[in-house]
């Protein structure tokens, strides 16, 4: 019967769950087990390196989804079962239950999902209810290309649900239900290319452009919520303006290191990497970024200078390369997969010929910040 056919399929499907779940465990155990060694043996550390026996719980794009990132981070034990994304507002100041833990989020905490500023906002808070425990607790929170994108204007992956809830609270629910209402081809073909002059008003730089501004449905609930998002953005937005703060105190950035883990969005390559791994390089780039508007950044994102060379670049320099060089930026880099990485090599150099190793130009970076492990998210494999 299909009753019976149904229960048979559900209880499959929920062992091969658990034994997911099992081996997953078994893999994280050995894991540990396997850091844990390298960390006490200290003839495996390079030079000059650190030992550590701090808990370290790290994990990668949540992408908008406030329910999964919830799931998680009570499943590591860093808050607490009883938090709800109804309730967590009101219980702000104790989130964190992670006692001496590290919590490393490594970047991409938005787009594609319908939680953006939710989950800014609740991460937030959780590295401040760490913070102000006095317990050793830390959440620190590193920039991906997607908070880059972000920061440059390009809302190409904020789902339309996501830019609604940008908006005050009487515009929230009317704005959900417009959305899925309007025709958003309207907005993608006469709005979107030419957002940032409708958000931030703009002069039009051609008589081309003003034509697609006067063509754009300005007062559309699909406009009005992506020019919310462009707003909060920009350097003295909600978002714009704490991401930047956090950048300068050292609450978010480009990578963190833990002992001999190494942490970052998507990789630290060659003489980039080395750059970045330096401390005062990464806090002098925060202060470009503080110091840069949401068109500024524009014009690095978008290519229109390009840096050639990492050896001896300035912060401004380097943060073209963060922002719009995809071999080599500590948010862009794809060496975590063989056959994007050699295509961006291509690109990149011009030579179709030339192979370059993953490993060793890696490695250049580990050597550098004296470290053994490279921790990434960005790569779905």
């Amino acid at each position: 019967p299909p009753a019976r056919d149904a229960r048979a399929k559900g209880q499959s499907f929920m062992a091969e769950v658990r034994k997911i779940d099992r081996d997953n465990r078994i893999i994280l155990s050995r894991l540990r087990a396997s850091t844990q060694r390298g960390l006490n043996e200290q003839q495996v550390l390079p030079e000059g390196g650190q030992a550590t026996d701090t808990d370290v719980v790290s994990v990668g794009d949540l992408h908008g989804d406030f329910d999964a990132t919830l799931r998680i981070l009570k499943r590591v034990g860093i808050v607490a079962p009883d938090v709800t994304q109804d309730n967590w507002r009101l219980r702000a100041a104790n989130l964190w239950v992670g006692g001496s833990t590290q919590f490393v989020q490594t970047g991409d905490m938005v787009d594609r999902y319908e939680h953006d500023k939710e989950i800014i906002d609740f991460l937030w808070a959780l590295q401040d209810s760490a913070q102000m425990q006095h317990n050793k607790g830390k959440v620190v929170l590193l920039i991906g290309n997607h908070e880059l994108m972000n920061l440059a204007g390009d809302l190409h992956y904020v789902e339309k649900k996501s830019a609604c809830r940008y908006l005050g609270p009487a515009e929230r629910a009317p704005c959900l239900a417009g959305v899925v209402i309007e025709n958003s081809t309207n907005f993608e073909t006469r709005c979107r290319p030419v957002l940032l002059a409708i958000c931030l008003e703009l002069a039009a730089p051609s008589a081309r452009i003003q034509e697609d501004l006067n063509r754009c449905d300005k007062n559309s609930w699909h406009a009005r919520a992506y020019c919310e998002v462009v707003k909060a953005w920009d350097q003295h937005g909600s978002v714009g303006r704490g991401i930047r703060e956090r950048l300068l105190d050292g609450r978010m950035g480009f990578s963190h290191q833990v002992g001999s883990a190494l942490f970052v969005h998507a990789g630290l390559v060659g003489e980039t990497g080395k750059w970045f791994s330096n401390v005062d390089n990464a806090k002098g780039v925060a202060h470009v970024i503080f110091r840069s508007s949401l068109t500024d950044l524009w014009h690095n994102y978008s290519g229109m200078t390009r840096v050639e060379s990492s050896v001896g670049m300035d912060p401004t320099q380097a943060l073209n390369v963060l922002m719009a060089s995809p071999l080599r930026s500590p948010a862009w880099t794809r060496v975590c997969e063989e056959a994007p990485w050699q295509e961006q090599l291509r690109d990149d150099t011009g030579s179709p010929m030339l192979v370059q190793s993953r490993c060793s130009i890696v490695e250049e970076a580990l050597q550098a910040a004296k470290a053994l492990y490279l921790v990434i998210g960005h790569c779905p494999n």
